[in-house]
């Protein structure tokens, strides 16, 4: 499993490849099967709300904060060549 960390535009950094629910998602009110089914974030970001809760991409103000994350719940993240 490739897990890598990409600064995006908006100065922000977040996890891409094949990247865990929990690593990709601040969620509360749905569970990575719920979302996986609804196939579409937007979809399951609605369905969260309707329950109270939300789902919401990961991005972390430095690449290391990232990395942390990642190492904490137990992933390692990939290192460019």
């Amino acid at each position: 499993m490739a897990i890598h960390i990409l600064h995006c535009p908006s100065g922000k950094f977040a996890f891409v490849g094949n990247v865990p629910f929990e690593l990709a998602f601040d969620a509360k009110g749905i569970d990575a099967s719920e979302a996986r089914a609804c196939m579409s974030q937007t979809i399951a970001a609605k369905l969260a709300a309707r329950r109270g809760g939300y789902l919401k991409t990961r991005v972390f103000d430095t690449r290391e904060a990232a990395a942390e994350f990642a190492a904490a719940h137990g992933f390692a993240i990939e290192r460019a060549q």
